[in-house]
């Protein structure tokens, strides 16, 4: 096997109190609500910048509660940034802590039955994982290029056929 990423270490630490007997977190990846990290600098930029960034603020923070209500509608939890863990059951979802990235509380699951698939596509700094569920709802989410995306998409695939 290979070596873990810090990802998947964190959140393995942090689950040991949430999982089922026999259950263990497989692999784990930070991912951010769709516009996010975007959210994020034209929020810095309204610091500096000030009224006349507004419009842009405005809209990019409609963008990001469109992406929450979606995953909301979708009868998932969310925060702007997340952990997944994949374990052979489900995916369990934490909030992350804002400096520090580690996981702070369990927000979330779900289990792999609730899936019909999942895609991921990689762009030059996100890659994008889209989580295909039953009923007809698709929740895509941002993951940092330093994060192993694929790998997760992989693993996922493999265990939901």
């Amino acid at each position: 096997m290979s070596k873990l990423s810090k990802t998947t270490r964190l959140i393995r630490d942090a689950a040991q109190d949430a999982l089922e007997d026999g259950e263990t977190v497989e692999v784990g990846l930070r991912v951010m609500l769709k516009g996010a990290a975007y959210n994020s600098g034209v929020a810095a930029s309204r610091r500096i910048y000030g009224p006349l960034s507004s419009y842009v603020t405005d809209k990019a923070q409609a963008r990001l509660d469109a992406e929450r209500d979606n995953a909301q509608a979708s009868g998932l939890a969310a925060t702007e940034r997340m952990g997944y863990g994949l374990t052979d059951r489900r995916i369990l979802v934490w909030s992350l802590d804002a400096w520090k990235n580690r996981p702070e509380a369990l927000i979330g699951e779900v289990p792999l039955s609730d899936l019909e698939g999942v895609a991921y596509e990689q762009s030059l700094l996100f890659g994008k994982l889209t989580l295909r569920l039953r009923g007809g709802h698709d929740l895509e989410v941002d993951v940092a290029r330093v994060e192993k995306g694929r790998a997760f998409a992989d693993a996922l695939e493999a265990r939901i056929g």
